[in-house]
């Protein structure tokens, strides 16, 4: 008996998460092959995978164990929220899916991924007082054709799940084809990037900053460009948000303050007797959040022989808000080095 009781034990610990004692992946996806084996036709069952937006922000901040709770107190959010018939699974980290079976159609899915949203979205109390406020994102996939496996339905909402973070998060986005289309018109684009790094293909054109009061000229923003082979000259708008997104943003934004100390190294030497030009370049969101950014930007300095107040770090209000404590470390790192630090494009973000 004991032996019984210690294997039923051992498969239920396979097959459930140990920290909500959700079902886990394994099982969710034997249940999602069953639902498709004994479904007759299209829109029967629907999978909603979600994910909690900026989760990882609680964690740095708050500490895992703040974000273990936070993940046990949506599992039980999702329990309340959901159908008898259904099934909440974590994923994984603060990724859940729900399978839903027995629809009579899209609009029922949406109810389901609506009555979601409202549940995760109340504050969650924690520690001394304080409440976090935490949104989900959602893909919702449906089979459409017959014949797809549970594989084709995960990553379909996986697909809409992007779209939903894309189109601004704490939202829910149902899978259509052309968001297919999408993803591998980006992914085309992610690899031509990436051969466009290892090419030096980016160019770093310089615009001149002048002074108003006389004219006299000051230094160069440097502004960078993509001279693709099959586009031509393609704008930064078009691929800084791959860049951003794959992140590739920091070998690329390595290449142009590489550049651009370059280009100031040059330009000084050729005039010694006048005063050093300045050099500018932008900084993303993503750069301000990597810590080792101010460690990179001493080295290219040392390396060109620029001295750092000779170079200007622009970023926006957008890229500070993103993440407050971590860009306020970066911003200060970069400061104590002697860099000037500009804010660009102020009051259009917030």
């Amino acid at each position: 008996r004991q032996r019984l009781v210690l294997d039923r034990a051992m498969e239920r610990a396979s097959l459930h998460d140990a920290l909500t004692g959700l079902p886990n992946m394994l099982l969710l996806r034997d249940r999602l092959a069953a639902a498709l084996d004994a479904g007759d036709g299209a829109e029967r069952l629907a999978v909603l995978l979600l994910d909690l937006d900026q989760f990882k922000v609680v964690n740095d901040l708050r500490g895992h164990e703040v974000g273990d709770e936070l993940i046990k107190v949506v599992a039980d959010r999702l329990r309340d929220a959901v159908r008898p018939g259904d099934t909440v699974a974590r994923f994984g980290g603060d990724e859940f899916v729900i399978l839903c079976p027995d629809l009579r159609d899209t609009r029922d899915a949406v109810i389901v991924a609506e009555r979601v949203l409202g549940a995760i979205g109340a504050p969650v109390a924690i520690a001394d007082g304080e409440s976090i406020a935490v949104t989900p994102s959602i893909g919702v996939a449906m089979p459409t054709a017959g014949g797809e496996t549970a594989s084709d339905l995960l990553r379909d909402a996986d697909v809409a799940l992007h779209r939903a973070k894309e189109r601004g998060r704490n939202r829910f986005e149902v899978f259509d084809p052309a968001m297919g289309q999408r993803i591998r018109a980006r992914a085309k684009a992610d690899a031509d990037l990436r051969r466009a790094l290892e090419r030096r293909e980016l160019e770093v054109h310089y615009q001149p900053i002048v002074a108003l009061g006389d004219g006299a000229l000051e230094g160069f923003e440097a502004l960078v460009r993509w001279r693709s082979p099959d586009r031509g000259l393609v704008p930064p708008d078009e691929f800084i948000p791959i860049a951003e997104e794959t992140g590739l943003i920091r070998e690329l934004g390595d290449q142009v303050l590489d550049a651009a100390l370059a280009a100031a190294a040059s330009w000084n030497a050729a005039a010694p007797d006048e005063r050093p030009l300045r050099v500018a370049v932008n900084v993303s969101a993503e750069q301000i959040a990597d810590a080792g950014l101010a460690t990179r930007v001493a080295a290219a300095l040392d390396h060109w022989g620029v001295q750092p107040d000779q170079l200007e770090v622009e970023f926006t209000e957008t890229a500070i808000l993103r993440d407050a404590p971590v860009a306020e470390r970066t911003l200060d790192a970069i400061t104590a080095l002697g860099v000037h630090v500009l804010l660009d494009d102020f009051g259009i973000g917030f």
